[in-house]
C-alpha cells in the first residue's frame, strides 16, 4: 500500500491537497441543484468541482512512473465497469436503467482521495465538529422554519422536516451515526465528550423520525460501552440494559415525538399480512418503475399496520418479481437506476439492480474496507449495512461522501504507521 501511494500520488500533491480542502468544504453545503434531470439526481455544483478533482488524479497518475494500485482501488473499479455493463445490458435487452446512477460512484470515491490529501494537512474531529455546528443551525432553522419560511431559501427551509445538511431525515440520520462512530473509536477521546456527540447527535435524529438511524446510533453506543469497560462491567452492561430499557419507554411513553408517534405499529401483525396482499396483487412493468407512493398511501387504510411498512412492501415486492423475471436479470440484475429514486432498502435494491454477481462484489469491497482500515472502518460499514436494510443510503450522495472521505483519512493514516515501521 505505501508504495502505490508513494508511487501515483507523489505528483501534483499541492494542487490535489488545495483541492481536498475545496471538496471537503462541501461536507459542510446543502446540495445546490443546477441543471435538473428526469430520473435521476440533477447536476450540482458539486459535480463540476469534484470532476475537476477526478481530472487531476487522472492526470497524476498519467505523469507517475510508476502505477501500483491498492486492492479496494481495484474493487472499486470492478465494482463501476460492472454497474456500467449491466446498464448497457439492460438498455440494449430491455430498455431500461440509468447509467447516470453508476457515473455517481465515481463521485463517492472521488471522496476517498479527497480525505486522504486532507488528512495530510488538516483535522478529520475538526471538521466533523464544524459539520456538528452546521448542522445545529439547520436543524434549528428547520424546526422552526414555518414562521420564518419567507426568509428562507428552499434548500434550508423544508416546512418543518428535519433534513439537516442532506436530502432527507434518513439521510441525515446516517451521517450522524457515521460521526458518531468517529467520535466513539478514534482513540484518545473522553468518555464525556463521546457522550456529548451522542446525546446531540440523538437529538438530532429523534427530530428527524428516523427510525434505521436510531437503532443503528443505540448499536454503537453499546458497542463503544462494550469495548471500553472491564470484564465485570461488560456483565453489568447487558444485566442493566433491558431495565434501561423499560425506564426510558416510561419515560418517552407520554412524550409525543416524530420517532415514537411514527412507530406505534411499527411491530402490528397486520404489516405482515400486506405483504402476502402485494405479492398476490403487484404487476410490473417491463420498464420498472411501476410504484407510486401516492397510488400506496391511498390504496392502505392508515388505522391498519404502519404506513412505512406498507410502502415498504409493496416497493420489496415489486422489485423482486422484477428481478425473478428473467435469468439475465437475477445474475446480472435490472440495471442501476431501474427502480427510480427508492425502494427504501438498500440491500434489496443493490441485489436487484446489481444481480447476484453485482451483489457479491459490491458486499466485497466493503467487506475490504472494514477489514483494511481498522475498527473506525469496521463500525462505519456495520452501520452503513444497518441502515441499508431499510434506506437506499448507497444512493445517498451525503453519506456516501462522507463514508469514503474518511475512509481515504484512514487509509493516510495506515500509510503512515507503515511508514513509521
Amino acid at each position: 500500500m505505501n508504495r502505490g501511494y508513494r508511487c501515483w500520488f507523489s505528483k501534483l500533491n499541492g494542487g490535489l491537497r488545495l483541492l481536498a480542502l475545496f471538496v471537503s468544504i462541501l461536507l459542510l453545503l446543502p446540495k445546490i441543484d443546477l441543471i435538473p434531470i428526469t430520473g435521476a439526481s440533477a447536476i450540482r455544483f458539486d459535480d463540476i468541482l469534484l470532476f475537476l478533482m477526478i481530472l487531476l488524479l487522472f492526470i497524476n497518475f498519467l505523469k507517475s512512473s510508476r502505477k501500483i494500485i491498492i486492492k479496494v482501488e481495484w474493487i472499486f473499479a470492478l465494482l463501476f465497469l460492472y454497474m456500467v455493463f449491466s446498464n448497457i445490458l439492460n438498455i440494449s435487452f430491455f430498455e431500461r436503467s440509468n447509467i447516470l446512477y453508476s457515473i455517481r460512484y465515481i463521485e463517492y470515491f472521488a471522496f476517498f482521495y479527497a480525505g486522504f490529501y486532507f488528512s495530510q494537512k488538516y483535522s478529520l474531529q475538526k471538521l466533523l465538529k464544524y459539520y456538528l455546528y452546521v448542522t445545529a443551525i439547520f436543524v434549528f432553522i428547520q424546526y422552526f422554519g414555518n414562521s420564518i419560511h419567507h426568509i428562507l431559501p428552499t434548500f434550508i427551509h423544508r416546512n418543518g422536516v428535519i433534513t439537516g445538511l442532506t436530502a432527507g431525515p434518513w439521510e441525515l440520520g446516517a451521517v450522524l451515526n457515521i460521526i458518531l462512530v468517529v467520535y466513539a473509536f478514534k482513540k484518545n477521546n473522553t468518555r464525556m465528550l463521546i457522550f456529548k456527540v451522542f446525546v446531540v447527535t440523538s437529538l438530532f435524529i429523534i427530530l428527524t423520525g428516523s427510525r434505521s438511524p436510531f437503532a443503528v446510533h443505540l448499536f454503537i453506543l453499546i458497542c463503544y460501552l462494550f469495548f471500553s469497560v472491564s470484564y465485570k462491567n461488560k456483565i453489568f452492561l447487558f444485566l442493566s440494559l433491558p431495565i434501561i430499557a423499560i425506564i426510558g419507554n416510561i419515560i418517552f411513553s407520554n412524550i409525543s415525538l416524530p420517532i415514537k408517534d411514527r412507530s406505534k405499529k411499527l411491530f402490528s401483525y397486520d404489516n405482515s399480512e400486506l405483504v402476502e396482499k402485494y405479492f398476490d396483487t403487484v404487476e410490473i412493468s417491463p420498464l420498472g418503475l411501476g410504484f407510486d407512493n401516492n397510488e400506496i398511501k391511498d390504496s392502505v387504510n392508515k388505522n391498519i399496520g404502519d404506513l412505512s411498512w406498507a410502502i415498504r412492501s409493496m416497493k420489496w415486492v415489486y422489485s423482486v418479481k422484477l428481478w425473478l423475471e428473467n435469468d439475465i436479470s437475477i445474475f446480472f440484475g435490472v440495471g442501476p437506476g431501474t427502480l427510480g429514486r427508492a425502494i427504501d432498502g438498500g440491500i434489496i435494491r443493490v441485489l436487484t439492480e446489481f444481480g447476484i454477481i453485482g451483489f457479491i462484489i459490491y458486499f466485497y469491497l466493503l467487506y475490504k474496507i472494514a477489514v483494511t482500515y481498522g475498527i473506525v472502518a469496521i463500525f462505519i460499514v456495520l452501520s452503513l449495512i444497518m441502515n441499508m436494510l431499510m434506506i437506499d443510503i448507497h444512493n445517498a450522495y451525503k453519506v456516501m461522501s462522507l463514508f469514503y472521505f474518511i475512509i481515504g483519512v484512514l487509509a493516510w493514516k495506515k500509510y503512515q504507521q507503515q511508514l513509521i515501521q
